[in-house]
């Protein structure tokens, strides 16, 4: 468990801070950990509470419903910025990528 923790955890610093310039990178990366967590961890127990009622104890609407955040998710990581598309000036020039 505490590898699982360390492989997930350990590069987050890392991600979070390239996806912010540097004089908005605390309030962005607060304002993001914050609210997506209130909305994740807040809501989601209620909503899959409310889908496995209406399923009448069927499990299924809550299997889409992961499988929608999932999906919000993947997209969301397939739209992260880089370090260099964050920060244009660590951009490696085209006469020096060769």
């Amino acid at each position: 468990m505490g590898l699982v923790y360390a492989c997930l955890y350990g590069p987050e610093g890392t991600l979070f801070s390239s996806q912010f310039p540097a004089h908005v990178r605390y309030t962005g990366i607060s304002l993001a950990v914050q609210v997506s967590g209130a909305i994740g961890g807040g809501l989601a127990p209620i909503v899959a509470t409310w889908l496995l009622a209406k399923g009448g104890g069927d499990p299924k609407y809550v299997v889409w419903y992961l499988s929608a955040l999932g999906v919000v998710a993947f997209i969301s990581a397939w739209r992260m910025q880089g370090e260099a598309a964050a920060h244009p000036a660590l951009r490696v020039p085209s006469a020096a990528r060769t």
